[in-house]
């Protein structure tokens, strides 16, 4: 029994080394696979105050310092308007906007070493770079001159956002205690957030409907006599546009024709090429939500199935939603994942057939010559499309203007939308000019 019990005690003897070996390569796999996700934690105060990252410097895509964080506190740039012009791509220190970097990519401004633990950013290769140009947010914010609405430009062959303005903004330097009552929502960003009314822009969709399901649609043609009944309800034209065809009703936004491709297509269709191209739910923006479009026409209901071809009755979009769409255009129907990061996200997605997305890019800039004219866009290889989205009572329409430039050194597809601008290509057209001609020369 003795013997017994000392062979025993020799066996737990050995067994225990080998037991603290284990745990111990136990316990530095974790450390070297979780550590860095523990130490960027929000609990861990050393990194974070009240949720936001103690100290980081975040620089525009032209190395401009937009902002750093001390101790938790965001400090801006001394221009006043770039800090109202880029608050909704940053943060604010009341944590009012989610859109902010500081927020959104609070991750990605920590330094880690598996040796020293957290650091600041600066020592893992220098401050987070925004894919913003600063100097093109200010030009764009200064050309809203104070209305509702949001510009954004991005690389479409990247998805890198160039340029992301909310307006009303406001100067996140300043203290705005009345901003908690407000009701322009200088805290909303526009283009992640906001749902609108897309007019003729959803023409291009229904273009597009047209294009993959309609046979020998490149023979058709529509007699426009300024105003057609359908489903009991009248649809009215600018002019009496005669005899068009596909292309030439984009480009005279010829309502009529486009309702009745609606009625011919059926809600399902246009329902499900809505769905198709991201329009209906909520896409991602790196880690952010946008908000979601809606497309609910009553299948049995031609007047209404009529007034949503055109982008009415109940159609709904999101900016964000419609730019990731327009991406798909040039390249051949692949659309880019829309990024605030330096680089891009690098994810795609082929949302349309390839001949649809080139008949489309040469719709649009047929509609570029032919309407809205070459001489307003000097020296832009232009492709684009109008709205003007009626919003019912005596308010006057959005304005929208959408596209993207033709142009290998200069790939920017961009989206300008004016809450009750009026007529799209006299207000936010002249808005995307002055903003693409600033990027062309950046």
């Amino acid at each position: 029994m003795i013997m017994k019990r000392s062979y025993l005690r020799q066996i737990t003897l050995m067994l225990l080394p080998a037991i603290l070996v284990f745990v111990l390569f136990l316990i530095l796999g974790k450390w070297l696979s979780q550590g860095e996700v523990w130490a960027n934690s929000v609990y861990n105060r050393s990194v974070y105050s009240d949720g936001v990252i103690r100290r980081a410097v975040l620089l525009d895509r032209n190395n401009r310092e937009l902002a750093t964080v001390i101790k938790g506190e965001i400090r801006y740039n001394e221009d006043p308007m770039l800090r109202e012009a880029t608050v909704h791509s940053i943060g604010d220190n009341g944590q009012h906007i989610a859109t902010g970097a500081v927020y959104l990519h609070r991750r990605d401004l920590v330094g880690y070493s598996p040796i020293e633990g957290t650091v600041p950013a600066e020592k893992n290769g220098g401050a987070f770079v925004l894919s913003i140009d600063g100097t093109l947010n200010r030009i764009a914010y200064e050309a809203m001159g104070g209305r509702s609405g949001a510009v954004a430009v991005c690389d479409y062959t990247t998805g890198e956002i160039l340029c992301m303005v909310s307006s009303p903004s406001f100067d996140p330097a300043e203290d705005h205690p009345e901003l908690g009552h407000s009701q322009q929502g200088e805290y909303l960003n526009r283009f992640t957030d906001g749902r609108y009314v897309p007019g003729s822009i959803f023409k291009l969709i229904t273009a597009a409907a047209a294009l993959e399901t309609i046979e020998d649609i490149e023979d058709y043609t529509y007699q426009c006599e300024g105003s057609c009944i359908l489903g009991g309800n009248e649809v009215k034209c600018a002019v009496k546009h005669g005899k068009v065809s596909l292309e030439d009703a984009l480009a005279v936004s010829c309502n009529c024709c486009f309702a009745q491709l609606a009625v011919r297509l059926g809600a399902d269709t246009l329902g499900g090429y809505a769905d198709r191209y991201g329009l209906l739910d909520p896409i991602l923006l790196d880690s952010l939500e946008t908000a979601a479009g809606n497309y609910n026409a009553m299948t049995t209901d031609t007047a209404e199935i009529a007034w949503s071809g055109i982008g009415q009755a109940k159609d709904l979009i999101n900016p964000a939603s419609f730019l990731r769409f327009l991406t798909a255009i040039p390249n051949g129907g692949e659309a880019r994942e829309l990024s605030l990061t330096f680089g891009g996200s690098g994810e795609t997605a082929t949302i349309m057939e390839e001949t649809t997305a080139e008949s489309l890019r040469s719709m649009m800039s047929y509609d570029v010559a032919k309407t809205y004219g070459i001489y307003n866009f000097p020296g832009l290889a232009l492709c684009a499309k109008s709205g003007t989205a009626e919003v019912g009572g005596d308010m006057a329409p959005h304005s929208w203007f959408v596209g993207f430039l033709d142009d290998p050194e200069h790939p920017y597809a961009f989206v300008v939308i004016v809450e009750n601008g009026g007529w799209g290509i006299s207000s936010a057209g002249k808005i995307a000019n002055k903003v693409l001609q600033a990027a062309v020369k950046s």
